[in-house]
């Protein structure tokens, strides 16, 4: 009976709801207002008056009954309907992502490439397993190397991509189908993945959606025969003079020969071999190898290994990036708080080094300095700077035996800044005055310390034997002093007993005395943008003067030379470029991001940065740089290069319609990028996607049975169906039963 009267069972008004073609608010606004424009001008409420107080209520019932009666009839026009959801299954879709990169190319497909075995295999409409998988599953093909684009057929397949990004397909392919029905990925790739994007967000998405994932692993695990360099670590901006190390990861397979040579070129001109020995047993080294840049500006270097015979692939026998070498002067600050010997040798340390600027300021008395090194007779003529445009322009500053009090809390926190924002380097002397014996512990500049300072000792002095710690001697203080020499050094004295390193300090240093308790002699820690090292020791000019070191010994300059430095590296200028990435490939594009900031190293908003980019054939590209308000001084721009080579990128900042500050930066531009190194098939990272996402990892030699791994042939999405409701027969009863109750009681009333 209810079916009859409504047109549908009655569990589907239960888990449907009742709409109309517009909001209820609407209907019953149009309710009210036809009452009032029809009911009234048809007689009620002259009715009302004729029939008087006693019978007030006819005219109500009346009303009501043909208000009803109008209402009934909106209603049915206003076209009301029954929104039922309802899962609807369909065919399963798939998605079958095909690697496009350059690596799909080697030869190592059993005989054949990579790409032949996509070709015969995943093919759109011609490939073996692409027909198989079309007959179940509604298929879109597409093909990703750094974007996902769909594609008809194979000849839209070029594998000529110069870099892989899995994760970022998996995402594209993911928002892209996330308003469809999709049953599952299938990603035909060899793994080789060579981008910074992360795969654990992905995965934890699809895996959250329920979008299974089927990884195709294809290529082998394992070439027969290859010698790759598989990474170079060497710092990209150095000064005039530096000696460079850099460290090489080896990766070799199958070689014949237990050793290479690693050769280091510069402009096509061998600057640097080193014999490698590759133990048989494993399949991975790193080599480090020293040089020198000796003239400033960029240098384009090639780290290349020998090709040997079979092997599988040489492209990624070399690899090739730029070190800009920087000619402009490294000025160090020393503040002594009386006059001593340290403050002589040290300034004969770095005599013969022309980048380096020694200025000293030493106490001769109060309130008097004795000012060394200046250029100008104004120049620190008040002493100690107190403003940040003082101070910034040095990049690195020694405090000597000089106490805390001395330095008023304006200054203090002066150097606070000096290290954090400014990004230079502070090195901290021991003497009689210094650390704790200077109340250091009390002081703000305490926090700066990589070294916890305990109470002040009583008249503490210790001869110390010293010897790098295993991390020390690969430092870039020490590396290239001889490790056979320490022994051989005279004791030095301390009179500042430091035993503990702040966490995350490190120790290049130690020290024994005659009771073989250890001391911290060299230690460092990184504080904001910058460096501090506590060095404390009162007499390194005896590694000069003593009478058993040699007179043609260079340990105390080569020690000084190379620690100031290392702690001016992280001391930029007031333009500090970044890349994304690093290295260039033709085609893509390049995020540029440059940190500006004013005289006192404070962000910089809303100023002008233009960029000059110069390719490797003249061209020049003119850009100006967008500041990007979210962050205070921080601006940004991309290119895309067209030009494989090096790329010189100028930076200025304009002030006042000058050149206030200027920058350069280089970028090696490759056609190539880094496809072939690390190109053998990625399996645990496949098996990683798969396991994820509840799919199945299949190795191209055993695809017959992906059809069958795919799970799911329907898959079933809400949908919602909308039933008509304006022509239910209750609808049309209703209308009827008004109209003869309304007739009923005005022939009973006797009314016309």
């Amino acid at each position: 009976m209810f079916e009859f009267l409504f047109k549908y069972p009655l569990d589907q008004f239960h888990i449907g709801t009742l709409e109309l073609a517009v909001s209820g608010e609407i209907f019953i606004a149009l309710v009210a207002v036809t009452a009032i424009l029809v009911l009234w001008p048809l007689g009620y409420s002259g009715l009302a008056r004729r029939l008087g107080n006693t019978q007030w209520h006819r005219p109500i019932l009346l009303s009501l009954l043909r208000t009803g009666l109008l209402a009934i009839v909106l209603f049915s026009l206003l076209a009301p309907q029954l929104v039922v959801p309802v899962e609807r299954h369909e065919r399963g879709r798939v998605a079958i992502l095909i690697d496009d990169s350059l690596s799909m190319r080697i030869a190592d497909q059993a005989g054949s490439t990579r790409a032949d075995y996509v070709m015969n295999a995943f093919a759109p409409g011609t490939g073996v397993v692409a027909r198989e998988i079309e007959t179940h599953f509604e298929t879109e093909f597409f093909r990703f190397a750094g974007e996902v684009t769909p594609i008809r057929g194979g000849s839209e397949l070029s594998f000529s991509e110069p870099s892989t990004d899995l994760a970022g397909a998996l995402r594209q392919t993911f928002d892209e189908h996330s308003g469809e029905p999709l049953s599952a990925i299938i990603i035909v790739t060899d793994g080789a993945d060579n981008s910074s994007s992360t795969m654990t967000d992905v995965l934890t998405r699809l895996r959250a959606a329920g979008v299974t994932v089927h990884a195709v692993g294809v290529g082998t695990e394992h070439f027969g025969k290859d010698l790759e360099i598989s990474a170079v670590r060497i710092p990209r901006e150095v000064f005039t003079g530096d000696t460079l190390q850099a460290e090489v990861e080896i990766r070799y397979r199958g070689l014949d020969e237990p050793t290479a040579s690693l050769l280091v070129e510069d402009e096509s001109l061998i600057i640097a071999e080193q014999e490698l020995i590759l133990p048989p047993g494993q399949n991975q080294i790193k080599a480090r190898v020293e040089f020198e840049l000796k003239e400033a500006g960029p240098h384009g270097l090639v780290f290349r290994l020998p090709v040997t015979e079979d092997e599988v692939i040489t492209d990624n026998n070399e690899d090739r990036l730029i070190v800009n070498v920087q000619e402009e002067r490294i000025n160090v600050l020393h503040l002594e708080g009386e006059p001593r010997f340290e403050v002589k040798f040290t300034r004969r340390a770095v005599t013969d080094d022309e980048n380096i600027r020694l200025v000293s300021l030493v106490r001769t008395s109060d309130n008097k300095l004795y000012r060394l090194g200046v250029e100008e007779p104004e120049e620190l003529a008040d002493g100690f700077p107190t403003t940040p445009e003082a101070l910034f322009p040095f990049r690195v500053v020694i405090l000597g035996s000089v106490e805390a009090s001395q330095l008023d809390t304006n200054q203090q926190q002066l150097l606070i800044d000096f290290v954090s924002r400014r990004g230079g380097g502070l090195l901290l002397l021991g003497g009689r005055h210094a650390f704790a014996e200077g109340s250091y512990g009390e002081s703000s500049l305490a926090a700066l310390m990589p070294v916890v300072l305990d109470s002040r000792a009583a008249a503490f002095r210790s001869e110390v034997k010293i010897e790098p710690t295993h991390i020390g001697l690969r430092h870039a203080v020490l590396r290239t002093l001889d490790s056979d020499l320490w022994p051989r050094l005279p004791r030095l004295n301390m009179v500042n007993p430091i035993r503990r390193l702040k966490p995350g300090a490190t120790l290049l240093l130690d020290g024994r005395n005659a009771r073989n308790e250890s001391l911290v002699v060299l230690a460092s820690q990184r504080y904001g943008r910058g460096t501090v090292a506590a060095f404390p020791v009162r007499d390194t000019w005896r590694w000069q003067m003593h009478s058993r070191v040699p007179v043609d010994d260079r340990t105390h300059e080569t020690l000084w030379r190379q620690l100031l430095r290392w702690l001016a590296r992280p001391a930029a200028g007031r333009i500090q470029p970044h890349l994304t990435p690093q290295q260039g490939i033709v085609g893509q594009p390049v995020q540029i991001f440059v940190d500006v900031v004013d005289p006192a190293y404070r962000p910089l908003g809303g100023a002008t940065v233009r960029l000059a980019i110069d390719n490797p054939i003249g061209d020049r590209t003119e850009l100006e740089l967008d500041w990007e308000s979210s962050l205070a001084g921080r601006y940004q721009t991309q290119f895309t290069p067209t030009q494989s080579g090096r790329h010189d990128l100028h930076l200025s900042l304009i002030s006042d319609d000058k050149v206030a500050a200027t920058g350069t930066m280089y970028l090696h531009v490759s056609a190539t990028g880094r496809e072939y190194h690390r190109s053998e098939l990625n399996a645990p990272l496949l098996q990683r996607i798969a396991d994820e996402t509840r799919g199945r990892y299949v190795a191209a030699i055993d695809d017959s049975n992906l059809t069958e791994a795919i799970a799911t042939p329907q898959s079933g999405r809400l949908v919602t169906n909308r039933l008509p409701l304006w022509d239910a027969p209750a609808i049309y009863l209703f209308i009827v039963a008004l109209a003869c109750l309304e007739w009923f009681y005005r022939r009973r009333w006797r009314l016309k």
